[in-house]
C-alpha cells in the first residue's frame, strides 16, 4: 500500500459522494411520472454518474484501475431496485469494456455481483419496513468490496491478479466501506425526507379537500388583509368567483368594517391570537348577509389569518321569532287574570306570572321552589297520581280540579290544565300549567246544588205537584205528584 493509492481512491470516493450530493439536491430520480419510464430515467441518471467516476478512476497499472462504481451499483440495487440497476450497470459495463486492458472483464465481473449483491440485500433482507441501520450499510460495503477483490484475484492473469489483491486489498477495503456507508445514509436520509414531503402532500390534499367540502366559508388573509385562499363554500354564500375574491381586500367583503376599522380588528386579533364574532357581509349582488367569523391568527409564512365563515342569516330571522313570541308570550302571561307557570322536570318553578298573587305570593317567592308545595294535603296523592299518567307518556293535557294553600294557609280551590314538553328523546322537560281560582264559583255551585236538595226534600214531604217550563227549550217537566193529580201516568204527560 502507498500514499498515492490512498489518495486516489479517496478522491474517486469523494467524487461519487459529491455527485450522489448533487443528485440529491437536485432532487432528480423518481419523484414522478410513471412507474417505468421514472426507473428508466433513473437508471439513466446512476449509469452517468457510474461513468463519471469510471472517467478520474486510479490507476494500478496499464487497462487495470480502481473507481468507485462499485459503491454505485450496490447502492443502487439497494435503494432503486431492479430496473435502474440493470440498465447502470449495462452502461458502466460497455464504458468498461470500450476502455479495454487486462482488467476490463474482471471490471465488468465486479460490476455484475456488486450490482447483484445490492439487489439480492434489498429482496433478502429482514424488516424491510424498517430503515437501514449504519451497521447495515457498512456490512454490505464490505461484502461487496470482498467480492470485488475475489474478481481481481481470480480474473486476472495470475500471479497478476495476487499481486493487485495485495497491493490494494487493504486500501480498498479502509475506504469503500466506509463511502458505501455514507451514500447509504445519505440515500436513507433522502428516503425519510421523501416520505415526510409525501406525507405532507397528503396532508395538504387532505386539509384542502375538508376545505373545500366543509359547510362553513374558509378564508385565509395576509397581514394586510389580502385574501390569499378561499373555499367554494365562501364563493357560493357571497356569490363571487374564486378569482375575484382572490383579488379583493377583506374589508371589501365586510360590510359593517371599513379598512381602518380593519387594520385595528386584526391588530387586536393578532395580539390575542384569535377572536370570534357576529358582523355582515356583502355579496356580489350588493345585498347584505349576517355572519358569525372565528378568526385564529397564526405566525407561519410572516403572519396569516386564518377564518371560518358561518352564515347566520336564518338563525338570526329565527332568533327574531322567538324573542317576538316570548314577547308576545310574556305580555299575555303578566296581564292575563289566570295563574300561569311552568316548572322543570322535578316540579321546580322556572316561571311565575303575577296573578300568582291570589295565592298571597309575589312571583319572586316562588321561583326555585316546588310547586307541589301549594297543593293541599288531602289533594297531594290524588294530585301526584293523575300527573302522573302525563309523566309516563299515558296523556300530554290534564285538566283537574285541586286543592291549593294560599300563603296564609286558606284553602283555595282552582282548576289547572297541565300540559308536558318533552325533548327529542321522549323525555319529560317541562311542565306548563295554567290555572284559575274557582273557590267563589265553587262555594255558589255548592250552595245552589244544596237548596236544589232542601227543595226536592221539600217537595217530596209535602206531597206537592210540580212542574217546569224550561222558556228557551219550550220543554216542560213533570213531577209524578202532578201527573197523579191529573189523573194519568208520569209517561202519559211526556211528550
Amino acid at each position: 500500500m502507498n500514499l498515492s493509492s490512498m489518495i486516489g481512491l479517496i478522491n474517486n470516493a469523494a467524487l461519487l459522494l459529491a455527485l450522489a450530493l448533487i443528485y440529491d439536491m437536485l432532487g432528480t430520480g423518481a419523484r414522478g411520472g410513471t412507474p417505468q419510464p421514472r426507473q428508466m430515467l433513473t437508471g439513466i441518471i446512476v449509469g452517468v454518474m457510474g461513468i463519471a467516476v469510471m472517467m478520474n478512476p486510479w490507476q494500478f497499472a496499464p487497462g487495470i484501475v480502481f473507481d468507485t462504481r462499485s459503491i454505485l451499483l450496490s447502492m443502487s440495487g439497494l435503494f432503486f431496485g431492479t430496473v435502474p440497476t440493470i440498465l447502470a450497470a449495462l452502461m458502466t459495463a460497455v464504458f468498461r469494456l470500450s476502455e479495454s486492458g487486462a482488467g476490463a472483464w474482471p471490471g465488468v465481473a465486479a460490476i455484475a455481483v456488486t450490482s447483484g449483491m445490492g439487489l439480492a440485500w434489498r429482496h433478502l433482507r429482514k424488516n424491510k419496513d424498517q430503515d437501514l441501520s449504519t451497521g447495515e450499510l457498512f456490512l454490505l460495503g464490505v461484502a461487496a468490496h470482498v467480492a470485488m477483490l475475489l474478481c481481481m484475484l481470480f480474473l486476472l492473469p495470475w500471479p497478476v491478479g495476487l499481486s493487485v489483491v495485495r497491493k490494494i486489498g487493504l486500501p480498498i477495503m479502509l475506504i469503500y466501506p466506509p463511502a458505501t456507508m455514507l451514500l447509504g445514509r445519505l440515500m436513507v436520509s433522502r428516503g425519510v425526507r421523501g416520505r415526510m414531503e409525501q406525507a405532507l402532500r397528503e396532508s395538504e390534499k387532505h386539509h384542502r379537500r375538508i376545505l373545500q367540502t366543509a359547510m362553513n366559508g374558509f378564508l385565509t388573509t395576509d397581514m394586510e388583509g389580502r385574501i390569499l385562499e378561499v373555499n367554494d363554500r365562501y364563493c357560493h354564500m357571497t356569490g363571487y368567483s374564486e378569482a375575484e375574491i382572490l383579488s379583493r381586500h377583506v374589508h371589501d367583503l365586510d360590510a359593517v368594517e371599513e379598512a381602518g376599522d380593519s387594520e385595528v380588528h386584526m391588530q387586536k386579533i393578532r395580539e390575542q391570537g384569535e377572536h370570534r364574532f357576529v358582523s355582515k357581509h356583502r355579496r356580489k349582488d350588493g345585498t347584505v348577509f349576517d355572519v358569525e367569523v372565528s378568526v385564529q391568527y397564526s405566525p407561519e409564512e410572516g403572519g396569516q389569518f386564518v377564518s371560518f365563515v358561518q352564515d347566520i342569516s336564518e338563525r338570526i330571522v329565527r332568533e327574531k321569532r322567538l324573542r317576538e313570541s316570548e314577547e308576545r308570550f310574556r305580555m299575555i302571561a303578566e296581564n292575563t287574570g289566570s295563574m300561569i307557570g311552568i316548572v322543570d322536570a322535578q316540579g321546580i318553578y322556572e316561571y311565575v306570572n303575577p296573578a300568582h298573587q291570589v295565592m298571597g305570593y309575589k312571583p319572586d317567592e316562588l321561583m326555585g321552589t316546588s310547586g307541589f308545595a301549594l297543593i293541599h294535603p288531602e289533594d297531594r296523592e290524588r294530585f301526584a297520581s293523575i300527573l302522573q299518567k302525563g309523566l309516563s307518556g299515558q296523556v300530554s293535557r290534564i285538566t283537574t280540579e285541586y286543592q291549593a294553600l294560599t300563603k296564609d294557609g286558606r284553602t283555595k280551590v282552582l282548576s289547572g290544565t297541565f300540559d308536558s314538553i318533552k325533548n327529542d328523546k321522549g323525555e319529560l322537560e317541562k311542565i306548563v300549567f295554567v290555572g284559575d281560582d274557582i273557590t267563589e264559583q265553587k262555594t255558589i255551585l255548592d250552595a245552589l246544588a244544596h237548596e236544589r236538595e232542601m227543595l226536592a226534600m221539600v217537595i217530596e214531604g209535602t206531597r206537592a205537584g210540580t212542574w217546569e217550563w224550561h222558556v228557551q227549550t219550550g220543554e216542560t217537566v213533570f213531577n209524578e205528584r202532578w201527573a197523579e193529580m191529573l189523573g194519568y201516568t208520569l209517561e202519559e204527560l211526556q211528550p
